[in-house]
């Protein structure tokens, strides 16, 4: 039931991408995330068929947009995921999303999202160290995954998608070293 996005109001002279909403929420609920705090409730996934409806609204205005989906963590549903990577690959569309370290299990998906035009993904690592990365969630997914975060960015860039990995700088027990 999600409304067309009013896109036509936008100008797009005036911006480096356009942004397209496909999922909201994050079930991971890192203690710093706003998303945890603002957007509360399930991780909720818009049907594929109405991403198609927003992009190709964006595409009207503005054919060869730059996109980004701008979601929490857009592949927590690998299956779903595919499937919408299968979607927007006629657009032959650029875009980039968030999503977390998982997607780097899914050599299927990530094939996908090399074919569909996913050219960054935004991914938290938070910090190198698994007792920072313990300290930042509330329930522990990441902390399992630090001593595998290089192999993970191997496999996801091996793909032909950049990462662009974000820190937490100066948790309660990094010093200045950090």
């Amino acid at each position: 039931r999600s409304p067309l996005p009013r896109y036509d109001l936008l100008d797009p002279a005036r911006y480096n991408r356009l942004t397209l909403q496909s999922t909201r929420s994050c079930p991971h609920a890192c203690t710093f995330c706003a998303s945890g705090l603002l957007l509360r409730g399930p991780y909720r996934k818009k049907p594929v068929e109405l991403v198609q409806r927003d992009l190709e609204a964006i595409l009207r205005l503005w054919p060869g947009a730059f996109l980004e989906l701008a979601d929490d963590n857009t592949f927590v549903d690998r299956r779903w995921g595919r499937d919408l990577a299968r979607a927007l690959a006629p657009y032959r569309v650029r875009w980039f999303t968030e999503t977390d370290i998982g997607v780097a299990d899914d050599p299927e998906l990530l094939d996908l999202l090399a074919g569909a035009g996913c050219r960054q993904l935004l991914i938290g690592l938070e910090a190198s160290e698994p007792e920072v990365v313990a300290e930042l969630e509330a329930r522990p997914f990441k902390v399992r995954r630090v001593a595998d975060y290089a192999r993970a960015v191997e496999r996801i860039q091996a793909a032909g998608i950049s990462v662009n990995g974000t820190f937490v700088v100066g948790a309660d027990t990094q010093g200045p070293e950090c």
